[in-house]
């Protein structure tokens, strides 16, 4: 891959991600709250599937729980724009 095609797919992966938070500021803090309780309920769970199991997959469910209660406990504690 050049140089050029790695900037460009980067470029997306930013848009990507700048189009998930605006889309998240726009929740309500009900919804919010709610994909807060869902993602550390996901958190538990791969922690306890991966302590019986060792499975890598659990590993992998629990750094994506990570990043969804990052992101929905920084936008949640903003407030509304």
């Amino acid at each position: 891959m050049g140089e050029a095609a790695a900037h460009r797919d980067y470029n997306r992966c930013i848009g990507f991600i700048a189009a998930i938070a605006t889309r998240i500021h726009t929740l309500s803090d009900t919804a919010r709250m709610i994909g807060l309780i869902v993602a550390i309920a996901m958190l538990f769970f791969s922690g306890y599937i991966y302590v019986t199991t060792a499975d890598w997959v659990a590993l992998v469910f629990i750094l994506g729980s990570l990043g969804y209660i990052a992101l929905f406990w920084s936008t949640s504690t903003k407030g509304n724009p």
